[in-house]
C-alpha cells in the first residue's frame, strides 16, 4: 500500500537522525501532519479512531525533539496531493469531508459553514494533543498552489481569486487557534511562489502570516544559488518579514532522480546550506531530502563548523544585509561565488566564498564517473529506510547532459590567488589614509581559523581579500573593521 504506515521503527529511525541533528549543532526541523500519517481527521472527520497509532508515535517524536532541544514546524500538505503522487488515500475522493458531507466542489471545502465547525474541532484536538510543546514553534500551510490548482481547474477562479479564498478559509483558522489561547507563529508557503504574493500590497497568504518561505529545488548552479538568492530578495523586499528557504535540495521541480549524487559528494548539501546561511534568512535552508542520504553519509556533521561559526554573533543587532558576488555574468562560468552578509555600520562581514568550479558535476570520483555513465549505480547502495539510491530505471536520469547546466569545465580548478569582492564597506580616500579591514578565514569542515588577511577598501568603499592558499573547496569568513591608517595596523 502507498499509505505510510507511521510505525515504532521509523519513528527510531527519525528520532535517531534527531539526535544526530542535535548533537552537531542543528536546532530546527520540520514535521509533516499529513493524511497520509497523524493528521488525525483525515480517514474520519467524526471519529479519530484510525490514526490513533500514528498519533501516539507523532507524541514519541515532538516530546524527543523537546527533550534535545530542537524547535519543528508542524505543517499540513494540501487536501489532495498533485497528479502523479503516490500517496494513494490522500485526493479528493478520499477526502472526509468530501465523502461525509458529500460536497459538490473543493469550493464548498473553504466555504461550508458546517465543514468549518469539524474542521475547527480537529484544529481544536491537534493543539490539545501538541500545543503544549514548546518546541513546537509554527504551524504551517504549505504549498498551498497544490491546495487550489484543481480547484481552480473546475472552476472559474483566477490565481488571485483563488489565493483569496484560501486566505479567507486560513484567517478564520488561525483566529480560532489564537481562541485556544495558542501562542503559534503561522509560516506558510507555495510550491511555486506566485507573482501575487510578491506585491506588497496584495492582500493574501503572505499578508496574514508571521514568517513566510518559499522552496527551491535543483543542482544546476544557477537554480541552487542565484536563484534562491533573488527569491529571498524579492520577499524580504516585499513583506520585510523573516523568512526560510524552507525546501530545497537537488532535482527539478522536487524529483528525486539526482538523490544518487548525494552517495557520490557531499558538496551539493555542504554548499546549500553555507549560501543559504548568507542570504539573510531566519537559519540556513532546510533540506527536504534529509533521509535520502544526509543522515546515512554523515553529511549532517557540517552543522557542527556552522554552529560554531555564528555563535555570539550578534545576528539582531547588527542588522546585516546579504549581497553576492561571482567573477563572471554568468555563475555557470564563475571561478569564484561569494555570499555574505554586511552589517549596518559597515564595520562586520560575515560571509562564505566558494570554489565554484568545485561542484558536483567537476568531481572526478569513481561514483560520479559511474553515475554520469551510467545514471545509476552496479551496486546500488541501501539507505537506512530501506530505498535503494542509485538503482537503474526504465527512464533514466541524464547525468551526462552536456548543456550550460550541468556540463564540465575542465574540472576542479585551483583557484588560489583569486579575489572576490564585498562592497558597501567604509570608503578609503585616493590620498591619504586607508580605512583597513581584518580578513579571517575559517574551516568549513572543523571551524579552525586558516589564514589572516589585512586590507584596504577602495574608494567606492569595495573590500577585495584573495582566496585563501589553502585552496580549499570554501571558507566561511569574518570581517571586521580596524580604523583609519595610512599602513596596515
Amino acid at each position: 500500500s502507498a499509505y505510510y504506515k507511521l510505525t515504532p521503527e521509523k519513528v527510531d529511525r527519525h528520532k535517531k537522525w534527531l539526535k544526530q541533528l542535535a548533537d552537531n549543532g542543528g536546532n530546527f526541523f520540520r514535521l509533516e501532519l499529513g493524511g497520509q500519517n497523524a493528521l488525525p481527521d483525515w480517514n474520519n472527520y467524526k471519529d479519530y479512531t484510525s490514526k490513533m497509532p500514528e498519533m501516539y508515535e507523532f507524541d514519541d517524536i515532538t516530546s524527543y525533539a523537546n527533550q534535545l532541544g530542537l524547535y519543528f514546524i508542524l505543517f499540513r500538505h494540501h487536501t489532495e496531493m498533485i497528479e502523479g503522487e503516490s500517496w494513494d488515500n490522500v485526493k479528493w475522493e478520499t477526502n472526509p469531508y468530501h465523502k461525509g458531507f458529500n460536497l459538490n466542489s473543493r469550493v464548498d471545502y473553504f466555504r461550508d459553514e458546517e465543514v468549518a465547525k469539524w474542521q475547527k474541532n480537529a484544529l481544536r484536538y491537534i493543539f490539545s494533543r501538541w500545543g503544549y510543546n514548546t518546541s513546537f514553534a509554527f504551524y504551517e500551510y504549505q504549498e498551498i498552489d497544490n491546495w487550489y490548482d484543481e480547484l481552480r481547474k473546475q472552476s472559474d477562479y483566477s490565481e488571485k481569486q483563488a489565493i483569496h479564498l484560501f486566505t479567507e478559509w486560513y484567517i478564520k483558522q488561525k483566529e480560532y487557534i489564537k481562541e485556544l489561547g495558542y501562542n503559534k507563529l503561522f509560516i506558510n508557503t507555495y510550491a511555486t511562489t506566485p507573482d501575487y504574493e510578491l506585491e506588497k500590497n496584495s492582500q493574501g497568504l503572505f499578508a496574514n502570516s508571521d514568517v513566510i518561505g518559499f522552496h527551491k529545488y535543483g543542482q544546476d548552479k544557477d537554480i541552487n544559488y542565484n536563484s534562491r538568492y533573488d527569491k529571498a530578495e524579492e520577499l524580504f523586499e516585499a513583506w520585510n518579514k523573516p523568512f526560510f528557504v524552507e525546501e530545497m535540495g537537488v532535482g527539478a521541480y522536487g524529483s528525486s532522480d539526482f538523490l544518487p549524487i548525494y552517495k557520490c559528494n557531499k558538496s551539493e548539501f555542504h554548499n546549500a546550506i553555507w549560501s543559504t546561511a548568507m542570504m539573510g534568512g531566519a537559519g540556513s535552508g532546510m533540506t527536504w531530502w534529509w533521509d535520502r542520504g544526509i543522515h546515512d553519509f554523515g553529511y549532517y556533521k557540517a552543522y557542527n563548523a556552522m554552529l560554531q561559526f555564528f555563535k555570539n554573533e550578534d545576528m539582531e543587532g547588527a542588522k546585516y544585509q546579504p549581497q553576492k558576488w561571482h567573477n563572471t555574468l554568468s555563475l555557470n562560468r564563475a571561478k569564484v561565488e561569494n555570499y555574505c552578509l554586511v552589517s549596518k555600520n559597515e564595520e562586520q562581514v560575515l560571509g562564505w566564498v566558494h570554489n565554484a568550479t568545485h561542484y558536483w558535476r567537476n568531481i572526478s570520483s569513481d561514483c560520479m564517473n559511474e553515475l554520469k555513465q551510467n545514471s545509476s549505480f552496479k551496486d546500488p547502495y541501501k539507505l537506512e529506510d530501506g530505498i535503494l539510491l542509485g538503482a537503474e530505471k526504465e527512464q533514466k536520469t541524464d547525468f551526462t547532459s552536456k548543456s550550460d547546466a550541468y556540463s564540465d569545465k575542465g574540472g576542479v580548478q585551483n583557484i588560489t590567488g583569486e579575489h572576490f569582492e564585498i562592497k558597501g564597506l567604509k570608503s578609503s580616500k585616493i590620498f591619504g589614509k586607508k580605512r583597513w579591514y581584518k580578513v579571517q578565514f575559517f574551516s568549513t569542515e572543523n571551524g579552525s581559523k586558516v589564514e589572516e588577511q589585512k586590507i584596504n577598501t577602495n574608494i567606492w568603499g569595495k573590500l577585495k581579500p584573495d582566496y585563501p592558499t589553502g585552496n580549499a573547496p570554501d571558507y566561511s569568513y569574518k570581517i571586521s573593521y580596524l580604523g583609519e591608517a595610512k599602513k596596515a595596523p
